[in-house]
């Protein structure tokens, strides 16, 4: 179900010694939608996602607020989990749907491995189990950012990489701006948290009805890391998207907006 969405009530909620924000828009009487970006993207990449999803309530998390307080102990896929749980309590949702990009969909499937109960439905996008097989040229970007990025050139290539196109230069400098503007410290930590994470041998805990997209021309991952995750996670499904990046809903929104919209009104027993 797609159409105008209501306008957003910004929010916060306390984890550990920081604090998640967060912006919920949109009603209706379907479980909420928690979307969660990408690393080297940003709260606003969700942002015509978030407007045309209807029918029920849509919480977008601003992950790289996280790095605002004292952030350890929080970083990192765990702490990206945790704050998920945080944000469902304060809300007092007991279950929702749950859709992750890239780092995004690393801690969602934390998340619905720890927390099985709390996910109805798992929409995992541009992202693996593990980032074992990712392609070099976007690993040794990775590796140069985490060694340093003095003038800001290496987040803007980096963000420029999720996109299988530009958005318009306002926007996509808004983009940039979110990533240099972010704790820098608190990001290299949880990026080489994401590195060293391997959730393979425990997808088989997640329950929750799972759908799998994949740009076609995602530079940051492959066909090999979704036909892991439709391996690890029964009853999951697969799909590509022709001409989309890492991040689809920045350059391919209209199709991503319809297969999660398509999704996540299925009825249970189809």
């Amino acid at each position: 179900m797609t159409g105008t969405a209501t306008a957003a009530s910004e929010r916060s909620v306390g984890v550990g010694a920081t604090a998640l924000r967060y912006r919920v828009q949109g009603g209706g009487g379907g479980e909420p939608l928690v979307l969660l970006h990408p690393w080297f993207g940003c709260v606003a990449f969700w942002d015509e996602v978030a407007e045309r999803i209807t029918g029920r309530p849509v919480i977008v998390a601003d992950l790289y607020s996280l790095g605002e307080g004292d952030w350890r102990g929080v970083h990192g896929p765990p702490g990206i989990a945790a704050a998920v749980g945080a944000l469902l309590d304060a809300e007092g949702i007991e279950r929702c749907a749950l859709a992750g990009n890239s780092t995004g969909g690393v801690a969602a499937q934390l998340f619905a491995i720890e927390h099985p109960e709390r996910v109805a439905r798992l929409i995992l996008i541009g992202t693996g189990a593990s980032t074992a097989g990712i392609p070099p040229g976007y690993r040794a970007e990775i590796e140069a950012w985490l060694a340093d990025d003095p003038d800001g050139s290496r987040s803007a290539a980096l963000v420029r990489r999720l996109l299988a196109r530009d958005p318009e230069p306002a926007r996509m400098a808004a983009f940039v701006a979110a990533v240099a503007g972010a704790n820098r410290e608190y990001m290299a930590r949880t990026l080489e948290g994401v590195l060293a994470l391997d959730l393979r041998a425990r997808l088989g805990a997640i329950a929750a009805p799972t759908l799998i997209i994949r740009g076609t021309l995602d530079a940051a991952r492959t066909p090999e890391h979704v036909e892991t995750l439709l391996a690890g996670i029964a009853g999951s499904r697969a799909v590509e998207i022709p001409g989309a990046g890492h991040s689809p809903m920045v350059d391919s929104p209209d199709a991503l907006v319809g297969l999660m919209a398509d999704f996540l009104d299925e009825r249970p027993d189809r």
